[in-house]
């Protein structure tokens, strides 16, 4: 890429012109590079307030820069994942390879049948959705909580031996039970996470990252259940490689169809993104890759935790840069937290309540 630039640079004489009017946006995407290679959340969560508030972008300035330096930034990441922890990827090709075909035809949706959408609508919804998904998962992993019922006792296993019939049966049923979550996993919820990742992509710069993430999380919560499989969890880490890969491919196809828009005039990438863009690239080029060093098993604790602080700080920012006094923009979000902690406060109870059941069950056998 260096000689690239400089070539570029030296050719066009914008190098310092560049520089000199992008350099706090350098700053902010040297620390937001290297989260973007260490996360799920793409660097704009640091350039999106910058763009806004120093450069004065406006929301599709912002999507236009998000696209085209992560097409820079995310594939040296991917390039370094590929070639020194390739391991992260391993059994993850189906998924990797199916997530960007569908996130491409969402990219092209979005791109051709929502042009007219409202920006701020989109990023309202995108920025609650990651906040909401930072709470379940912060939750998950602070308290431990399971779907699981408790494993067969001793006595339950010796009355069960009286009923061999009705074991068959519900064995039987069990399997069918796997297969149809396993195909509603694979061909309808793949699908819709993909596609709606490259509709946000489109729109915002962002979301296919996310969007796989979120969806690796969930089938490997579920398969790693007794009754869907007993499959070892996959690791956040494999997870974080994987949404990497899937925007990189994103970004550089995204930033194809925008360089490309030429017949409107409104559409056509403006010249002042394109000098963020060329100042910034040399940054991210380094930082990216350095972020994705992070995902070992060592960090992995902390990146969760830097997951789950950047997803909830990324919408206090939004709402005060954009959102500000608009009311039914924050009932929107603070109704989607509160039912989202409603949620996990029955859940919470529940489990709670059900564990306390079997352990007075226990209690009373033992007692026997």
């Amino acid at each position: 890429l260096y000689p690239l630039w400089l070539t570029i640079g030296l050719r066009e004489s914008i190098i310092a012109s560049s520089i000199s009017s992008s350099y706090a946006m350098m700053i902010a995407m040297a620390f937001g590079s290297m989260i973007a290679g260490a996360t799920p959340l793409g660097g704009g969560i640091v350039g999106f307030p910058v763009s806004a508030l120093v450069l004065g972008f406006s929301p599709q300035q912002g999507r236009d820069f998000s696209l085209l330096i992560q097409s820079v930034g995310m594939t040296a990441a991917s390039f370094l994942i590929l070639y020194n922890k390739h391991h992260l990827l391993k059994g993850q090709e189906e998924f990797v390879s199916k997530f960007i075909v569908l996130s491409l035809v969402g990219l092209l949706l979005g791109s051709e049948l929502l042009a007219g959408a409202s920006p701020f609508v989109i990023n309202t919804l995108y920025t609650t959705t990651v906040a909401c998904v930072a709470i379940v998962l912060m939750y998950q992993d602070l308290y431990h909580t399971t779907l699981t019922k408790p494993p067969l006792l001793t006595n339950d296993i010796e009355e069960t031996d009286d009923n061999s019939s009705d074991n068959s049966q519900s064995a039987s049923n069990s399997e069918q039970e796997v297969q149809m979550v396993s195909l509603a996993l694979e061909y309808i919820c793949l699908p819709i996470f993909a596609i709606a990742g490259g509709v946000l992509s489109s729109q915002i710069g962002t979301g296919a990252d996310v969007a796989s993430y979120l969806y690796g999380s969930i089938v490997s919560t579920i398969t790693s259940l007794p009754r869907y499989g007993n499959k070892t969890k996959t690791c956040d880490n494999a997870l974080t490689a994987v949404s990497v890969v899937v925007m990189a491919s994103t970004s550089v196809f995204g930033s194809i169809l925008r360089v490309t828009t030429t017949q409107d005039a409104d559409s056509v990438v403006r010249e002042d993104v394109l000098h963020a863009v060329f100042a910034c690239a040399p940054v991210v080029v380094l930082g990216a890759p350095v972020g994705s060093l992070f995902l070992t098993q060592a960090n992995k604790q902390r990146l969760r935790y830097i997951f789950y602080a950047l997803g909830i700080l990324q919408l206090c920012i939004f709402g005060a840069i954009k959102i500000g006094s608009n009311l039914a923009a924050w009932l929107t979000v603070l109704g989607s937290i509160i039912m989202v902690l409603g949620a996990i406060s029955i859940h919470y109870v529940v489990t709670r309540q059900t564990d306390a059941n079997t352990t007075n069950k226990d209690i009373e056998i033992d007692a026997i």
